[in-house]
């Protein structure tokens, strides 16, 4: 180790400090400190091991392994202490969260709430391992390559960097820039590089010109090179946040680096410094400090408010160090004694050899083969429609594609762990998966319950008409492949340490799994939507058999023949329809109804579909919320009172409310098959030959519920080119690529299609004794606080749906004392508990369960 460099350490190891200590104001000390040592790592261990890997004799697995046993004792350590305070401090966090920052491998899954799991810093020892896997690689690519291929690779490299730096949504910079070790590669790739300047016949030039310069000369050299840092830290919060995460210390810190290496044996008055013992000894225990200084500041910080020590400040700051010091000194003499005599250390260590047997990279290699094979086939099946206007939109596709194929490969590595589970489940896996994209391609539907659900309710041969003898072929082709592979599989030999390969393997899958931004993209998509959908249709049919307890008493309908629809709006904002004042015509059909009355001021305590509906079906309110989960809805009372009652969706089913789903006499799921992530037309008007049917029916006494799909994101696919009034819609699924105009239209042209649809509805009642009920289950965002659709953040217009009634003539006639109360009560404040109460009384049924309080026709 160059002197200078082993002592170097220290200085950046307490900037890392420092921006601990002071906060995010001076987050330069901890960026500038971690490149330093990315790109420090590469030139040592490059200075150590690139002769024995140009002669051959280096080996990277006990290189690993040794490498390993010196960081791991003292990551587990901090780990325990850190999580230990964070559960005094009842801070928690998920359990794959913690699984993975046990195994070092948190800094691979992009989310803060990942990598910054209990002893933070130790993200920084996630990337170094990976470091140390490709060292020897890289640094025998490195050396061997003339400068010119180096150079243009290079600057390649750093195209592409910042192709991705331009790209990334804010949300990703830290992440993928700060964090990931592919990214942060870059920098330990400049370490290697530096090494190969310093050994070249330049390098070797420069230091001997050093020999000739005064001491005076180098002392002022060095402090130039320093100043070069320093003017770094002055730009530095001029800059934005993707540039000076990383890059903006690719040209301060290498010159650094190289500078004082060379420096070394023709030293100035910085070397001739750090040369010295103490600063030689502080560098040589610079690594403890970093692995112990979170936990150290987070108890010296609890004890100094006890003991009156004043907080941020010169003293308390240069105490704080004294200790970490201390500390870190009596941790780096424990640390040795732990690597040299702790037997279980060794065993463990002999144990994660074995996962790089021969088999084992076998398997390896064999279950990345098969996944992109599978990512290149099934996969692209569920995202050849996705729209997109530009490259940032590509690049926001491939990443979710790569989320869930790295989702995909843990799947097919666990199964494969052991060959008989693999030669049975992998062709099952396959041909449903053959099945799922060809009705994907061909039909634009997917998996989802209600698709079990008619198949299982369906005779063999109705749902045998969907099977084309195109299908049958592909199935077959699909089980010879999947037969084929599986006997590759069965001839492999048996891997080593099972046990530590399915932990690794679950790792893999649950952390995408875990991940907000990956989860949802992953559960809907196959294979995995295969898995997640029966376990969704089990867990519907579980809250569908739950027993809630029946109303009691009696309800009564004074009528001979009624006609009640209600319509279950999705994201419509109450100030977007023109009804309501607003200045699109939004909904011209609505505006011509004198029986309509549009109640634009009722308020959602919920912004999510999920939340919503059982709380409006039921009699929950603030004070009884639980209503929504343990009582039935107004469609039981409504059965009682003598309604045939029927249930139409062109939505999926969700288990917060299927139970109400299952309380009518008939269901009919129009939209089987279509999801949020399919993007061809998705239209309310497919309703209406069912609704239809609905009409025929001889019952006097009809509830129809209309559940609509309305202006859902992605708004294009709800609307036909004839409603696409308002001009440009948008052209990307990535809300970000897309003008405020672009959204504001296509989801304005979403509202005029529901009017249409709304119109054909109420055409076919006007001859009837109806009332319609129309009420959203909660609005949406336009561009407020920069925020649109729903469910992301939680602001005002979310709060404000969409709602109107509409009535006969002939029910005007018979009910015109409640006709003239909703229109005086059109105006008011009601909460959409309203619905429950006023439903009833809308369709003439008297019931204990009324609360006139909230009924709009009182």
């Amino acid at each position: 180790m160059i002197r200078t460099l082993q002592s170097l350490r220290f200085f950046f190891i307490i900037l890392v400090v420092l921006s601990h200590y002071i906060g995010s104001s001076f987050d330069f000390g901890g960026e500038c400190g971690v490149s330093f040592f990315f790109m420090l790592s590469g030139f040592v261990l490059s200075l150590a091991y690139s002769e024995r890997i140009a002669k051959g004799s280096f080996s990277t697995k006990p290189f690993v392994v040794k490498q390993w046993i010196k960081i791991y004792p003292l990551h587990i350590l901090t780990f325990i202490v850190m999580f230990a305070l964070d559960i005094r401090l009842e801070k928690y966090c998920d359990i794959t969260a913690v699984i993975a920052n046990i195994l070092l491998l948190q800094s691979w899954v992009p989310a803060d709430s990942f990598y910054f799991v209990a002893n933070s810093p130790s993200w920084f020892l996630c990337d170094i391992l990976f470091f140390y896997v490709v060292f020897s690689s890289l640094n025998k690519y490195i050396l061997r390559s003339d400068n010119r291929k180096l150079l243009a690779i290079s600057l390649v490299a750093i195209l592409l960097y910042i192709c991705l730096m331009a790209v990334l949504p804010t949300y990703l910079v830290n992440p993928i820039l700060y964090a990931n070790p592919l990214t942060r590669l870059l920098d330990f790739i400049v370490g290697i590089i530096l090494y190969k300047l310093y050994v070249s016949d330049n390098g070797i030039a420069l230091r001997d010109k050093l020999n000739g310069k005064s001491f005076l000369t180098v002392s002022l050299m060095e402090l130039s090179v320093i100043l070069l840092v320093v003017i770094t830290a002055i730009l530095y919060p001029h800059l934005p946040q993707r540039v000076r995460t990383v890059s903006i210390f690719w040209l301060a810190i290498p010159l650094f680096i190289f500078f004082f290496a060379i420096t070394d044996k023709h030293s100035g008055v910085i070397s001739k410094f750090l040369q010295g013992k103490t600063m030689l000894w502080l560098g040589n225990i610079s690594f403890c400090i970093y692995i112990i200084h979170a936990p150290v500041l987070r108890i010296f910080n609890s004890i100094s408010v006890h003991t009156g020590i004043a907080d941020s400040n010169l003293v308390h700051f240069i105490l704080f160090t004294t200790i970490l010091i201390f500390f870190s000194h009596i941790t780096n003499k424990l640390n040795i004694a732990l690597i040299s005599r702790i037997g279980s250390i060794i065993v463990f260590t002999k144990s994660l050899n074995k996962i790089y047997s021969s088999a084992s990279l076998k398997l390896l290699r064999f279950c990345f083969i098969i996944s992109l094979l599978y990512g290149t086939t099934f996969l692209l099946a569920e995202f050849y429609d996705n729209p997109f206007s530009s490259f940032h939109d590509f690049i926001i596709l491939a990443l979710q594609w790569l989320a869930i194929e790295i989702a995909i490969f843990g799947l097919i590595y666990i199964i494969s762990i052991n060959k008989y589970v693999f030669c049975v489940l992998f062709p099952i896996i396959t041909v449903l998966s053959t099945i799922i994209a060809y009705y994907r391609c061909t039909l634009h539907l997917t998996l989802m319950p209600e698709v079990i659900e008619l198949l299982l309710e369906n005779d063999l041969r109705t749902s045998m008409d969907v099977v084309s003898w195109q299908l049958v072929l592909w199935i077959m082709l699909a089980l010879v492949v999947s037969v084929f592979i599986s006997m590759k599989r069965f001839c492999m030999e048996n891997i080593p340490c099972q046990w530590l390969h399915m932990i690794v393997s679950l790792i893999i899958v649950m952390v995408p799994l875990n991940v907000g931004t990956t989860n949802n993209a992953i559960v809907k998509r196959i294979p995995y939507s295969i898995f997640f959908t029966i376990a969704e249709y089990l867990d519907n049919r579980i809250s569908v058999e739950t027993v809630r307890q029946d109303f009691k008493g009696s309800a009564v309908c004074n009528t001979d023949s009624m006609t009640v629809v209600f319509i279950i709006g999705e994201s419509l904002r109450a100030s977007s329809m023109q009804v309501n004042g607003y200045e699109r015509a939004t909904t011209p059909f609505l505006c011509k109804e004198k029986n309509a009355v549009s109640m634009s001021n009722i308020y959602s305590d919920y912004n999510l579909t999920h939340l919503s509906i059982p709380h409006f079906m039921t009699r929950s309110d603030e004070k009884h919320p639980d209503r929504a989960y343990n009582e039935r809805s107004f469609i039981s009372l409504m059965k009682r009172a003598g309604y045939s009652t029927a249930w139409l969706a062109n939505q999926e089913s969700i288990k917060s409310f299927v139970y109400f789903i299952k309380e009518c006499n008939r269901v009919k799921y129009v939209s089987s098959g279509k999801v949020s992530y399919i993007y061809e037309k998705w239209l309310d008007t497919d309703l209406l030959p069912y609704y239809d049917e609905e009409l025929q029916r001889p019952a006097a006494l009809k509830l129809i519920i209309l559940h609509t799909v309305g202006s859902h994101w992605y708004y294009n696919t709800h609307f036909t080119d004839e409603y696409e009034k308002f001009k440009p819609i948008t052209d990307s699924k990535i809300i970000s690529s897309n003008s405020f105009e672009q959204i504001r239209n296509s989801y304005d042209n979403s509202i005029i299609f529901s009017d249409y649809f709304w119109n054909q509805v109420i055409n076919r009642l006007r001859n009837r004794n109806a009332v319609l009920i129309y009420l959203s289950d909660h609005g949406e965002c336009m561009g407020e606080d920069s925020h649109f659709i729903h469910g992301s953040v939680d602001n005002e217009p979310q709060h404000l749906p969409g709602c109107f009634i509409w009535y006969s003539d002939e029910y005007a006639r018979r009910y015109s004392q409640k006709v003239k109360a909703l229109r005086s009560n059109k105006d008011k404040r009601y909460k959409s508990y309203f619905l429950f109460h006023s439903i009833l009384d809308a369709a003439d049924i008297k019931s204990g369960y009324i609360n006139n309080n909230l009924n709009i026709f009182r």
